[in-house]
């Protein structure tokens, strides 16, 4: 069997937002192909126990690392988001004691995020070849988290961030130990074209494509958003819908209901159940535990995000779970779902409102539009073949 050390800018499991089930999955389908796989997590906070044993069950190896989050981290000049995830050398060592006698064929980086860390660990360890998953244009990321925010310093943080990964990503051009760049999202595939670091393959979102729940009549106008709530660009994106759509839809379908639902890790909650009190016909479910209940609840998923880089997951795992979109442009990036066959999309807010009614008053249409895109995804999104393909 062949063995690989996968590099991990967060911990992978619960797989309750969209890099981590991103990186769940990947280690699922890695595993069902025959790799032995060594995974080294970097962390904010302490891991509960429970999800430790669980993911011991799953990998080889599992080690965590907790993020060096301090000032120093904070004013260097490489990105807070690479430096947090580089550990002293002395720690590092007693870390990997038990993997330093193994010959990886392969050190997949999950993101731009580890390689502060993978540069620590290339001169000891031995590993054949290296694999970027590429999330995300760093740089385009953190501008348009810059943008999206009103607060003054998570504006100035965002926007160091992103001069701090134009620079960095210049660098990356001229490193020649990358083999093999797997990019999520089919937009920034053409942005590496033009860069000498190794092949470009596009690799979709990971996903279980095993569970894809059919379409199914629902007797409602319930409309859901299930997203992160503690990014900026997801809030203006609802912010947006609520001040353009929501109260059109109140007055046009007294039987008209929004679900908004998503992880805040206790940020901008004051901020968001202000803005929610002065709208009727909404509830807000915060950090939910069971997904599967709120998109059965549903009859149409939105994704208004008006900024962001790489691949809209929720946009995704929406259609997985048996529900039609109506998303802006943003929304749709990297997907591959076409417009009016897979997805409805408009960045108009006239048009998106119309879309939301379209699938509100039609049956059919959410029908086939759910189909579609999950044929779709069942053709595209099949992971362990793709990996099979990649890493043969």
């Amino acid at each position: 069997m062949k063995n690989i050390l996968i590099l991990a800018s967060d911990y992978p499991y619960p797989p309750n937002h969209g890099g981590r089930v991103d990186i769940f999955e990947k280690i699922k389908n890695l595993k069902l192909i025959g790799f032995n796989i060594y995974l080294i997590s970097t962390v904010r906070e302490a891991v509960k126990e429970t999800d430790i044993d669980f993911m011991n069950n799953v990998v080889s190896e599992n080690i965590i690392l907790l993020r060096n989050r301090s000032l120093l981290s904070l004013f260097s000049i490489n990105p807070f988001q690479i430096q947090s995830r580089k550990v002293d050398n002395l720690k590092i060592g007693k870390e990997i004691i038990n993997i330093k006698s193994i010959s990886f064929d392969y050190c997949l980086i999950e993101g731009h995020y580890c390689f502060g860390l993978y540069d620590l660990l290339k001169s000891k360890l031995t590993i054949k070849k290296v694999v970027l998953r590429v999330h995300n244009d760093e740089s385009v990321y953190f501008k348009e988290l810059a943008l999206s925010t009103k607060n003054i310093f998570k504006k100035l943080f965002f926007y160091f961030e992103f001069i701090k990964f134009r620079i960095y990503d210049n660098k990356l051009k001229k490193r020649k130990d990358i083999s093999l760049n797997l990019h999520i999202s089919s937009k920034e595939l053409d942005s590496y074209m033009d860069r000498n670091i190794g092949k470009n393959v596009f690799l979709p979102a990971s996903i279980d494509i095993s569970y894809i729940l059919p379409y199914s009549v629902k007797n409602n106008k319930t409309v859901l958003f299930l997203g992160s709530l503690f990014m900026p660009n997801n809030i203006e994106g609802v912010f947006w819908y609520l001040n353009n759509i929501h109260k059109r839809l109140c007055e046009k379908y007294t039987d008209y209901n929004l679900i908004i639902a998503g992880n805040t890790k206790g940020v901008n909650l004051f901020h968001l159940n202000n803005k929610l009190s002065n709208f009727d016909n909404i509830k807000f479910v915060d950090s939910p535990k069971e997904l599967s209940d709120l998109y059965a609840k549903s009859c149409v998923f939105i994704n208004p995000m008006l900024s962001g880089a790489g691949v809209k997951l929720k946009t995704i795992n929406a259609i997985q779970n048996g529900l039609p979109v109506v998303s802006t442009s943003v929304g749709n990036e990297g997907t591959g779902l076409k417009p009016e066959k897979d997805i409805l999309v408009s960045d108009v807010p006239e048009l998106f409102f119309q879309n939301v009614c379209r699938l509100l008053d039609d049956e059919d249409s959410r029908a086939a539009l759910t189909n579609s895109a999950q044929g779709f995804i069942r053709n595209n999104y099949n992971q362990v073949n793709n990996l099979r393909e990649i890493l043969k």
